[in-house]
């Protein structure tokens, strides 16, 4: 029997909507991150380097660039562990229902984030729906996530839509072409951009130097372990890749 759209969505799949993630304590990022931010960016906005100048213009000092506060790595991978404010990763979805895409975000921001300051994050699922797609049946699943300052502000404010499908498995030929090569030398948001061509099967080079690329510096790191095979700017934007040299 094919399942319908109804049936998809469960009693205890549904149970989840409105349910919240534990606060989880952010990272606290200091002067030195942000410098190698900086760095691996170009991204030298003096409201971020400059206390003289961040003041004047309303702030009480230096502010976190947005793009370092709001940048958490929402991919799910098979067997990750459910310790994190994805909830998508916790949701009883039907068996085989693993092919999990983001189907894109708008991030609100409603607070400065400081220096030195303490965020939390916390994510809820607002709604789960079931219908029929281009690619078939899916689950449609958006989850709002937010970072918080020690006041309980909300500093930012983000819907993630995501759609989760069936996993298909294509038998995997000697004579498979690949439909492009790409050569990827570009910073943290093109680096996200080649990521998106590796998933839909394009072979892409992330060309580093001997040292390795300064995005594989960046915090956070996952596991807090601080080398260059696991910070979150690397693993994410990077993933599917291939490293040369």
């Amino acid at each position: 029997m094919t399942d319908s759209p109804q049936s998809m969505i469960t009693l205890e799949l549904r149970n989840w909507i409105a349910r919240k993630s534990p606060l989880i304590r952010l990272e606290i990022m200091s002067a030195s991150d942000v410098r190698r931010y900086v760095d691996a960016t170009g991204d030298a906005n003096p409201l971020w380097l400059d206390d003289t100048f961040a003041r004047p213009a309303g702030y009480q000092s230096r502010l976190l660039p947005p793009t370092l506060v709001g940048w958490v790595p929402f991919s799910m991978k098979e067997g990750d562990s459910a310790d994190t404010t994805d909830m998508r990763r916790q949701l009883p979805l039907p068996d085989g229902y693993t092919n999990v895409r983001n189907a894109g975000s708008e991030t609100e921001w409603l607070q400065p984030a400081y220096i030195g300051e303490q965020l939390s994050a916390q994510s809820h699922i607002v709604d789960i729906v079931a219908r029929q797609g281009r690619a078939g049946l899916g689950i449609y699943i958006t989850q709002e996530e937010q970072i918080l300052n020690s006041r309980q502000q909300i500093v930012m404010l983000a819907p993630i839509p995501s759609q989760c499908s069936q996993k298909k498995n294509f038998p995997i030929s000697s004579n498979r072409q690949i439909m492009a090569r790409i050569i990827d030398l570009a910073g943290l948001v093109g680096a996200y951009a080649t990521r998106l061509f590796a998933e839909e099967g394009h072979e892409v080079v992330r060309i580093e130097d001997s040292a390795g690329d300064a995005l594989r510096r960046l915090p956070p790191f996952l596991g807090d372990r601080q080398d260059l095979e696991h910070g979150a700017y690397h693993q994410f934007p990077n993933a599917g890749k291939k490293v040369s040299p």
